[in-house]
């Protein structure tokens, strides 16, 4: 369970996108923006002694290095720091290389305007996230691998197939009661029942896992 306060870290080279990461986060209320760093080094120095709950990381940083590089040097340096990592690459091999390194989340730019929700879902405890442009494309690549074979190849039943689809889409619990005619409820249990078949805990590690296999997700 996160404090009431969540104390925030931005890693993101770009002054105007971070300017806007920065405004989206205050439109808040108990969220605290406590370090804004631009390189590598200035985080790995400035962030264990800020002690943010959260990091924004960005991937590509403008002096060639890899925000993934920064992933396990800061979850030793802060334990039970969540990061979520801010990119343009919306390759499923990044993606995947992300989450197998501890990262809660994956939000292209500058999808800002989302990011607020994105961020609360994981501290809600919803599991990785990732922008629905991503889930889609995850989606897309996942349909075409698997033409030919059936939602009960994969152990789920045509409903939740179907529900899976959806939320790929980008849609709300609450819209996908909608569309199908059923509660937010069932529609609660047919995710969880999902993520128990698939071993996974989120729409996106259930859309990696139906793309690459248990490889693309393994250590």
């Amino acid at each position: 369970m996160m404090p009431q306060e969540v104390r925030i870290a931005v890693v993101e080279d770009d002054a105007e996108v971070r300017r806007q990461i920065v405004v989206e986060l205050h439109s808040r209320s108990g969220w605290n923006v406590v370090a804004e760093c631009t390189a590598p080094g200035q985080a790995e120095r400035q962030l264990p002694k800020a002690r943010p709950d959260l990091v924004l990381l960005d991937i590509g940083l403008a002096d060639g290095t890899s925000g993934l590089d920064l992933i396990a040097p800061l979850k030793t340096a802060i334990p039970g720091v969540v990061i979520v990592m801010l990119t343009v690459d919306g390759r499923p091999s990044a993606l995947a290389r992300a989450i197998r390194l501890g990262a809660c989340g994956y939000l292209l730019k500058p999808d800002v305007a989302g990011l607020a929700d994105a961020i609360q879902e994981v501290l809600d405890g919803g599991g990785p996230v990732m922008s629905p442009s991503v889930a889609r494309h995850l989606w897309n690549l996942a349909r075409t691998d698997l033409s030919g074979s059936r939602p009960s190849d994969h152990g789920l039943t045509a409903r939740e197939w179907e529900i899976l689809r959806q939320a790929a889409a980008g849609k709300q619990q609450g819209e996908i009661a909608l569309a199908l005619g059923i509660s937010v409820n069932t529609v609660k249990i047919h995710r969880r029942r999902i993520y128990d078949k698939l071993g996974v805990d989120s729409v996106m590690t259930a859309l990696l896992r139906l793309r690459g296999g248990d490889g693309l997700l393994g250590q």
